[in-house]
């Protein structure tokens, strides 16, 4: 009895504070443009201020992909945590954290009164997806395809790009997934780019509710149709590099797009 009442003071006392992270009154474009602005616009190094050292963006649609993913991924972040609760401030000492106070003021000065119309952000998937099988069934029935790059530089969609286009290359299948999934609550999908002789490749790896890693891939079954999410159920997620991409020699690990990067080589894993 003594240690349900504790468990329901905790619950009182922490409910308040997590029903109020619930709310961020920006949309994720909104919060980007304020970015952009504060960051220096087209006089900035790169825009949205993105670290060259982790990224060198190409051109602006690259950062604003990297911006965007860091928003919707620190929402994520923030509302499964009860320390912050503000969501700007838990934005601004991760975006910014040498100088998040003046940061943060500058941001929140340009989010009061945005020039810019306030934009949907209605769900750019089916409402019954629940699962990883749900995404791939909705890939196949709408038709999606594998779109190469028009260029030899890539080209980061954002997810809605990939939704409206239905279909892109390899990492914007890696980002659409990753992205969905998150939405979803699966916590530690990641995307992962892939290098060997030969080989460039992009997936979104995943923890499954059952604890075995799986992830999402463009590909093509046994039948020649498209396939997308490879359910192997393995224990350790370098195994799916093992198993299904045997020639790689080192991997870009992404926790958020471009803004956490970690080079893993194959000669560094005892597996």
């Amino acid at each position: 009895m003594k240690k349900i009442t504790i468990l329901l003071i905790l619950w009182v006392m922490f409910l308040p504070i997590y029903l109020k992270q619930a709310v961020i009154p920006y949309t994720d474009r909104q919060i980007c443009n304020s970015i952009y602005i504060i960051e220096g616009k087209e006089k900035a190094n790169q825009a949205y201020g993105i670290n060259p050292i982790y990224n060198d963006c190409r051109t602006k649609e690259d950062c604003e992909t990297i911006c965007l993913n860091t928003v919707r991924k620190n929402k994520v972040r923030f509302k499964n945590q009860l320390i912050e609760k503000d969501y700007l401030v838990f934005l601004a000492k991760r975006y910014c954290p040498l100088n998040w106070e003046s940061w943060l003021k500058n941001l929140k000065f340009y989010l009061k009164e945005p020039p810019w119309a306030l934009v949907s952000e209605s769900k750019i998937y089916p409402s019954y997806i629940k699962t990883p099988q749900d995404i791939e069934d909705w890939l196949i029935k709408e038709g999606f395809r594998y779109i190469p790059d028009k260029t030899k530089e890539d080209e980061w969609k954002l997810p809605e790009k990939t939704v409206k286009d239905k279909g892109g290359d390899c990492e914007d299948y890696a980002i659409l997934t990753d992205y969905i999934l998150e939405d979803l609550g699966y916590k530690n999908s990641m995307i992962i780019a892939i290098y060997g002789p030969g080989l460039a490749h992009g997936i979104c790896w995943f923890k499954d509710k059952d604890g075995t890693w799986n992830f999402f891939s463009t590909g093509i079954d046994n039948n020649g149709n498209n396939k997308f999410y490879y359910n192997c159920k393995v224990d350790n997620p370098f195994k799916i590099l093992y198993f299904y991409f045997p020639e790689w020699t080192h991997m870009k690990l992404c926790i958020r797009l471009g803004l956490s990067v970690t080079t893993v080589y194959r000669k560094d894993i005892g597996l």
